[in-house]
């Protein structure tokens, strides 16, 4: 009696997809016209769906790994962030110079 090869014949597994080290955080390339350096990209947990966009300072855009930190500093505080808001924080509110002001000062007394 023959014996069948049946892991050959199997289906092959789908790979395992790797969780990500800075969730939320994407890394965006420099332009080719120059126009701008390494830049992240995520969503804004203030501000619900907005994207936003953010250069990287020069000391972190030295090397990938320095990239890939940042990413991972700001992915983060995002989280952190986010679990303020779920735990009942304020969202940053838009508000005005003047209010901005005058809620900083209350807060400092002189």
């Amino acid at each position: 009696m023959e014996r069948s090869n049946e892991r050959s014949q199997a289906t092959p597994r789908p790979k395992r997809r790797r969780r990500r080290k800075t969730p939320g955080v994407s890394l965006l390339r420099p332009q080719k016209d120059g126009g701008h350096g390494w830049r992240i990209q995520f969503k804004d947990p203030d501000k619900g769906d907005r994207l936003r966009r953010k250069a990287i300072p020069p000391e972190w855009a030295v090397t990938e790994d320095r990239r890939i930190d940042y990413c991972e500093r700001v992915s983060e505080g995002l989280a952190g962030r986010r679990r303020e808001l779920v735990e009942g924080a304020a969202p940053h509110a838009h508000k005005s110079v003047l209010e901005a002001t005058t809620e900083w000062l209350a807060t400092y007394p002189a």
